[in-house]
C-alpha cells in the first residue's frame, strides 16, 4: 500500500507553508546521488522509484494527435517581467531559450485573463490588446534556430485572493490570518462574470497559436481555490458538485471557444490544509491527502472536455526533508493514477530542491506507467 509518509511534524510545517504561500528553502545540497536516493527512501519506509538511467523519459507519447517528442515537460516559472501585462524583450528572451532546451511538453507562467486577476502590474496578460505581442513570441519559439518541436500549453490564471485586487472565494481561516486581510468574497455574479472571461481568453490562446489550453487550478489561484469552498453560500460552494461548478463552467466556455486546441490542467493535488477547509484532504485523517476527490474531478474534466493531460502540483514543503517531499508528490501521482487507471497522461510534480535527480525519479514513474511525463 502507498503511503504518503507524512509525520505530525511535517503535517504542522506543511499547514504553516500553505497559509503563507511562500516557498522555503530545503537544507538540501545536490550531493545526493541516484544510490543514496533510493537507500534514504527505502531506510524512512517511503515510495519513491528512481532510475540510474532517465532513458525512459525519451520515448515518444501520442496525446491529442500530436507525437510528442519526448516525456521531459517544464513549467515556466511565474516572473513579473511583462511590462503592464505586455511581453518585454526579458520575457521573449525567456521564452526564446526554453522553446530551445528541447522539452516535449513546455508549459507558459501562469497568464492573467484579465486585470483585475493579477498578481502583480507585470504579470504576463492575455487580452485583446497583448495578442499580437505574444502571437508573435510563440512564433519566434516555434521558428527558434536549434528549436526541438514542443507542445505549447497555455496557462491560464486568475490570482483570486493573491490578486492585487484581492478576491476570495471562499472564507478560509487558515488562509485569512495568513494575509492578514479580509477583503469580501467574490460573488456570485462576478465568478460568471468571469467564466465568459476565461471562455475569451481561451479563444486569444488559440489565437496566439498555443496548441493546448491549461487552467491554473494550483492552490494559490481562484480555480484552485474554488475547490476547497465547503462553507461558501450559493451555487459555487457546499458539496462536490457545487465546489467544482466554477471550474467545470470555466472548462465549459473554454471548449466552445476553441476550435483546434486541447485542453488541460495544471492542478494541486492537495493543499494540505487540514479539514473542512482543504482540497485533495481526508474527512477521517483531517491532515492527511486523499485523492478521491482529485480523481473524480479529473475522471468528469476527462470525460466532459477531453482533459487527458494533467500538470500534478503539491503543496510548497516547509520541512528541510527534500526526499519526503519528492516522496509525497510521486505517492499522490500514483494514487490518481491508479484511481483513473491511466485515462490520463499525469505529469510528475517538480521538486525543485532535488532537481538534479528529477530525470531519474521521473524517469521510474514512466517506466513504472504511474505518470506518462516529468517536470523538469
Amino acid at each position: 500500500m502507498l503511503s504518503v509518509g507524512l509525520s505530525a511534524r511535517c503535517r504542522q510545517s506543511l499547514l504553516i507553508e500553505s497559509q503563507t504561500g511562500k516557498d522555503v528553502v530545503m537544507m538540501q545540497t545536490n550531493s545526493q546521488t541516484v544510490s543514496s536516493l533510493r537507500r534514504e527512501a527505502k531506510a524512512k519506509g517511503l515510495f519513491l522509484p528512481v532510475c540510474d538511467s532517465a532513458a525512459a523519459l525519451e520515448s515518444t507519447v501520442e496525446l491529442h494527435g500530436y507525437t510528442v517528442a519526448n516525456r521531459r515537460s517544464h513549467q515556466l516559472p511565474l516572473t513579473f517581467d511583462a511590462k503592464g501585462g505586455m511581453p518585454s524583450a526579458a520575457t521573449k528572451a525567456r521564452y526564446t531559450a526554453a522553446a530551445k532546451a528541447g522539452f516535449g511538453l513546455l508549459w507558459s507562467e501562469p497568464m492573467a485573463v484579465c486585470e483585475e486577476g493579477k498578481r502583480h502590474a507585470d504579470q504576463l496578460t492575455l487580452t485583446e490588446a497583448t495578442l499580437p505581442a505574444i502571437r508573435e513570441m510563440v512564433q519566434a519559439m516555434k521558428q527558434a534556430d536549434g528549436a526541438q518541436p514542443s507542445l505549447l500549453i497555455a496557462v491560464l490564471d486568475h490570482g483570486g485572493r493573491y490578486a492585487v485586487d484581492p478576491a476570495p472565494v471562499e472564507r478560509c481561516p487558515v488562509r485569512d490570518a495568513a494575509l492578514g486581510y479580509t477583503a469580501p468574497l467574490a460573488e456570485d455574479m462576478t465568478l460568471r462574470r468571469l467564466i465568459v472571461t476565461v471562455g475569451e481568453a481561451a479563444r486569444l490562446a488559440e489565437a496566439a497559436g498555443f496548441d493546448g489550453i491549461a487552467l491554473n487550478a494550483e492552490m494559490q489561484s481562484l480555480f484552485g481555490e474554488s475547490l476547497a469552498a465547503f462553507s461558501r453560500d450559493g451555487v459555487f460552494g457546499g458539496d462536490f458538485e457545487d465546489r467544482t461548478r466554477f471550474l467545470r463552467d470555466c472548462y465549459t466556455a473554454a471548449k466552445l471557444t476553441t476550435e483546434k486546441a486541447f485542453l488541460c490542467i495544471r492542478l494541486h493535488l492537495c493543499d494540505m490544509i487540514p479539514q473542512p477547509h482543504g482540497w485533495g484532504m481526508a474527512f477521517e485523517d483531517f491532515d492527511a491527502p486523499d485523492m478521491s476527490e482529485p480523481a473524480l474531478l479529473l475522471q468528469i474534466l476527462h470525460e466532459l472536455y477531453d482533459v487527458t493531460l494533467v500538470a500534478c502540483e503539491m503543496a510548497p514543503a516547509a520541512h528541510d526533508d527534500a526526499v519526503l517531499a519528492m516522496s509525497q508528490g510521486c505517492t499522490c501521482t500514483a494514487m490518481v493514477d491508479s484511481a483513473l487507471q491511466q485515462q490520463v497522461h499525469l505529469v510528475v510534480p517538480p521538486c525543485k530542491e532535488l532537481s538534479h535527480l528529477a530525470a531519474n525519479v521521473g524517469a521510474a514513474m514512466v517506466d513504472e506507467a504511474f505518470a506518462s511525463f516529468a517536470a523538469l
